[in-house]
């Protein structure tokens, strides 16, 4: 009995050991299991974060570039890196391949470079233009992809000067000059605008002119008074620097221009012969005058892009500055109705104030204040700060409606508290700081009282919504048309909602207005100036390029200025791609 029961402990310890074995087994498997599996995710997130650190590395300003890594650890693995480069550097193989453990993950691609689309190395945004090589051989280079001179001729169809200027004679000119300095002339469509200016997010020279003068910041950059005539040496700082000149720009002979970055010249550009011109970036040329030379006679050497803008023709017309206005919100389009009525006619009209022809009544010209301490200038015309006094501390917000009609119009915004006014431009809505999340054209919210000042400067009444007499609807109810939509007929208007329930308090529209009696002035304006043009008066912009002009497009430093000037960055195109893992604890993991 004894043996047996020993027998039958002995067999029980004995099946408890097999056991125990078993399992330890089973777990040592199904641990070695899980960490293969670990090892082989964590291999292809090593490949991943690999590949987009080497493709980073990898972009240069006008090109690939090779990354400058091999392998490196990374996250407890590593990735090792094989590039091989085209020799115009446009295109590159990249293969990565992430380790963990015993796992690896290749990721093998085919890639082109994505350039900031840009026009080329002279891009006239000019009603007319005229071309012509004084003497030698002056050179302009379109860079790797022989970009040409580009003209846009949507300002001189919009001035309808066909007739008198006919495009065809501006294209033979421009032609003939832009070949004989080794380029070619080229008139885009419409639709290859929009596709040449797409990464620039501007849809014309005036609109990269803006956006350059609203970047211009005084304590970082250059301003240069104007009219300047330069017979000395002048430097001007800095790749992603803005430097700034007032008015007309000369350099005479013996006088020496250098810089980067962008030259803004707010007037003509003439540089004459014996002067010296060096300037890596872009050149912006912009004039509202008839005739715009622009003279490279000196010793000129431009890498990047001349632009050359010309807003020839003054719109004529004013300013129409409406405003609407209700204590507890504005309930109707009309708003208060019981507001002053309008002088000329004796008769109610559905808005609290109309102020008529406001550039000349103000000092000004087109600057609106709606909220000035101390003083506020304009409040007998705009009530801003009176429809803000009720509310006190009330939060509210404000937002800038129908901002495709923007009048170029800048910003500027001071709120009680804050140690310096925010500044920015309609287009552009409001600044991140106090902008509403994604919402660009609408502010966070603050207590009404806070607003010290609120400032509009329109810089382009053609920029703003037209609204004439001699055009239909509004010819017999202006601006009744205005003020009965609540959209106001897409005009540029500044709100002030209450944040509680996004009510309208306050609204100001401002448009582009011509009486009839106005509409008759300006035809006789207009038919005294085509009249002038057919007889041969200087009208457009004037290109001269002398034996030293060396106009070279450039990326590399106009992809520079991409943050500056709210450009799109450079990119990569994937072509192809595949992918191969082999799992730890097969054969070649390590390999």
């Amino acid at each position: 009995m004894g043996k047996l029961s020993l027998l039958l402990v002995g067999a029980a310890i004995l099946a408890g050991l097999t056991m125990s074995q078993s399992t330890r087994q089973v777990a040592g498997h199904t641990s070695r299991n899980q960490a293969e599996t670990q090892a082989d995710l964590l291999a292809r997130q090593v490949a991943e974060s690999g590949q987009s650190i080497v493709l980073a590395r990898m972009m240069g300003a006008d090109g690939l570039q090779d990354p400058g890594i091999t392998t490196q650890a990374y996250d407890g693995g590593r990735f090792d890196v094989a590039v091989t480069l085209a020799p115009d550097r446009q295109t590159a193989r990249v293969v990565v391949t992430g380790r963990y453990g015993g796992a690896a993950h290749r990721i093998d691609g085919e890639y082109a470079f994505d350039p900031i689309t840009y026009p080329g190395p002279i891009w006239l945004d000019v009603p007319y233009a005229t071309a012509q090589v004084v003497s030698g051989t002056p050179e302009i280079r379109g860079g790797a992809a022989g970009l040409p001179v580009r003209f846009d001729r949507r300002r001189h169809d919009d001035l309808g000067l066909e007739s008198l200027l006919p495009a065809a004679g501006l294209v033979a000119n421009g032609s003939a000059a832009a070949a004989a300095a080794g380029s070619a002339f080229n008139v885009p469509t419409t639709a290859q605008w929009t596709e040449l200016l797409e990464d620039l997010n501007v849809d014309s020279g005036e609109d990269l002119y803006q956006v350059a003068a609203s970047a211009f910041n005084p304590a970082t950059d250059r301003l240069l008074a104007g009219p300047l005539t330069a017979t000395g040496t002048i430097t001007a700082p800095g790749p992603t620097t803005i430097t700034r000149v007032t008015g007309n720009l000369t350099l005479d002979p013996g006088a020496t221009l250098t810089g980067e970055g962008v030259l803004l010249v707010e007037g003509r550009l003439v540089l004459r012969e014996g002067s010296t011109f060096r300037w890596t970036g872009l050149v912006i040329v912009r004039s509202t005058a008839d005739s715009v030379p622009v003279h490279l006679l000196g010793s000129v050497m431009l890498r990047g892009g001349l632009v050359v803008v010309q807003d020839a023709y003054p719109p004529g017309g004013h300013i129409d500055v409406t405003t609407f206005q209700q204590t507890d919100g504005l309930t109707s389009p009309e708003g208060n109705q019981n507001g002053p009525w309008w002088a000329a006619t004796g008769t109610p009209y559905p808005w609290y104030n109309h102020t008529h022809h406001w550039e000349a009544e103000v000092p000004e010209g087109q600057t609106i204040y709606f909220a000035e301490r101390p003083g506020d200038r304009h409040e007998g015309r705009i009530f801003l700060r009176q429809a803000l006094a009720p509310l006190g501390a009330t939060p509210v917000y404000l937002e800038f409606h129908n901002p495709q009609n923007h009048g170029h119009a800048r910003f500027t915004l001071r709120l009680a508290g804050e140690p310096t006014a925010f500044t920015g431009t309609v287009r552009n809505g409001f600044p991140e700081e106090i902008r509403a999340g994604e919402a660009t054209h609408r502010s966070v919210e603050f207590a009404a009282n806070r607003l010290d000042h609120l400032q509009l400067d329109v810089r382009s009444l053609r920029a703003l919504r037209r609204s004439f007499d001699s055009e239909g609807g509004c010819a017999t109810q202006w601006p009744l048309c205005i003020g009965a939509d609540w959209d106001r007929r897409d005009a540029l208007t500044v709100r002030v909602r209450r944040a509680s329930d996004d009510a309208r308090l306050y609204e100001t529209s401002l448009y582009w207005h011509m009486r009839a009696e106005e509409d008759a002035v300006h035809e006789a304006e207009e038919a005294a100036w085509r009249a002038a043009v057919a007889a041969g008066v200087g009208f457009g912009s004037h290109l001269r390029l002398g034996a030293g002009a060396r106009v070279h497009f450039d990326l590399s430093p106009i992809s520079t200025l991409a943050d500056r000037l709210g450009f799109d960055r450079n990119g990569l195109q994937l072509l192809q791609a595949t992918t191969s893992h082999v799992a730890a604890g097969s054969a070649g993991a390590g390999g």
